[in-house]
C-alpha cells in the first residue's frame, strides 16, 4: 500500500510522490499493456463468424477464374519437404518422411490445421469440415498446376521480380505493361531451354 509522503519531506520536493509516479506512468503502461495484448484477440474473434467455405453458387476465388480455354488452375503456396543430397543425415530424414506421411500422423496434423499429403485424409469428411477454409483447400487440389516445375525457376522468379516489383513498389508503368512484358520474357526462356 502506498503511504502520503511528508509535504516537507525531501521526496516531496522532488516534486513526484509514490503516488504521483503511479498515476503518471505505472497506470497508463499497464492500460496501454493490456490494450494492446487484448484489443488483437478481440478484433480476431470477428473472423470466428466470418464463413470463408467454398460455394458451388459463389463466384470463383481470384485465383481460380477460369482462363481463356475455360480450364481452371490454381497454385498453392509453401515448399515440399526434401532430402538433400548431401545430407549426412539422409537416413534419419527418410525414417521422418515415412513417419510423417503415414495416414495416423496425417489425420492428426489436419487436426492441428495443417494441410495434408494423404488423399484419403484429404477426402475425409472430418477434414473437409474441420476449418472454414480446408473445402476450398480440398476443391483446389483437383486443379492445382505447379507452374514452377522446371529446372530454369531462378530465372523465371528473377524475371518476375523485376517486371513486377517497379510496377507494384515504385508506380512504374501499368499492370498491363508489367504483365505484357514478364510474359515475352517467360515466352522467351522457354524458347531457350526448348520447352515451346
Amino acid at each position: 500500500m502506498l503511504a502520503r509522503l511528508d509535504p516537507g519531506s525531501a521526496s516531496a520536493k522532488r516534486g513526484l510522490s509514490d503516488i504521483a509516479i503511479r498515476n503518471l506512468f505505472i497506470i497508463p503502461t499497464i492500460v496501454f499493456l493490456i490494450a494492446f495484448n487484448i484489443f488483437p484477440l478481440i478484433y480476431s474473434l470477428g473472423y470466428s463468424f466470418t464463413d470463408f467455405r467454398a460455394s458451388s453458387s459463389a463466384p470463383a476465388a481470384r485465383g481460380e477464374q477460369a482462363g481463356p480455354g475455360g480450364k481452371q488452375h490454381a497454385a498453392l503456396g509453401g515448399q515440399g519437404m526434401s532430402i538433400v543430397s548431401y545430407s549426412t543425415k539422409q537416413e534419419e530424414a527418410y525414417k521422418f518422411l515415412e513417419w510423417f506421411v503415414r495416414e495416423d500422423v496425417q489425420k492428426k496434423w489436419a487436426e492441428l490445421g495443417g494441410y495434408n499429403c494423404n488423399a484419403k485424409v484429404l477426402e475425409s469428411s472430418e477434414f473437409r469440415k474441420a476449418t472454414p477454409y480446408n473445402e476450398a483447400f480440398y476443391q483446389s487440389m483437383f486443379m492445382v498446376k505447379d507452374f514452377w516445375a522446371v529446372p530454369e525457376y531462378a530465372e523465371l522468379l528473377t524475371q518476375i521480380n523485376n517486371r513486377i516489383y517497379p510496377f507494384v513498389v515504385g508506380g512504374e508503368g501499368s499492370a498491363k505493361d508489367a504483365l505484357d512484358g514478364l510474359a515475352q520474357d517467360w515466352t522467351a526462356t522457354f524458347k531457350k531451354y526448348g520447352r515451346q
